[in-house]
């Protein structure tokens, strides 16, 4: 999963529901058109999606709502959709698209803006806390979380060879809630007040 350096494109779209929305609406098109007899399946799996969708932003919102002013630190830069989308306080990405890591002095002057700013919370996607990350959790306290941006986490059924088109369908479809979900926890856990 690697990325470029030009900050021009978000390559993380899935975590912003609005566009993936978007995206199911282009693919069913395209889809529709290239089985033009399966018109009615697509848009019926469509709606499901997008209800499912919808219902589980408003959830969401509704719980990320009292958390949205808390600034909070990532490692790595993949959440700008899902953060965007739900109005959160990103402060920094400690490593940039390209993958690297902060200098030493980028790292004093972070310690330096988590003491004076109160950041309670540095979001990582490894379960590997980095030299780095352990060195800003010792001089600061913060709190580190882990995030999934890429669903690598989430169990799903054992592949069975019965399942119908429309079983993967709806496994696929709980799997992108559940992957929504996972992360708006982790969001609310290491930036709530206690």
């Amino acid at each position: 999963h690697h990325h470029d350096t030009n900050h021009q494109y978000d390559l993380h779209l899935w975590l912003n529901p609005t566009q993936t929305i978007a995206m199911s609406r282009a693919i069913t098109q395209t889809l529709q058109q290239l089985d033009p007899k399966n018109k009615v399946l697509y848009d019926q799996r469509l709606d499901n999606l997008i209800k499912t969708i919808q219902q589980a932003d408003k959830d969401i919102q509704a719980q990320l709502a009292n958390i949205r002013q808390q600034a909070y630190l990532v490692q790595h830069d993949a959440w700008h959709g899902f953060e965007q989308h739900y109005q959160l306080n990103k402060v920094a990405a400690i490593e940039g698209l390209s993958g690297q890591q902060a200098g030493a002095a980028s790292l004093k002057q972070l310690i330096q803006q988590i003491k004076t700013t109160h950041i309670r919370c540095l979001f990582n996607e490894t379960p590997v806390i980095s030299g780095q990350l352990r060195t800003l959790q010792q001089a600061t306290g913060i709190k580190i979380a882990q995030l999934d941006p890429l669903g690598i986490k989430l169990t799903m059924p054992p592949r069975i060879t019965a399942y119908t088109n429309t079983m993967i369908s709806d496994q696929a479809r709980l799997a992108y809630i559940q992957l929504l979900k996972n992360a708006a926890n982790q969001f609310q856990q290491c930036l709530a007040e206690h």
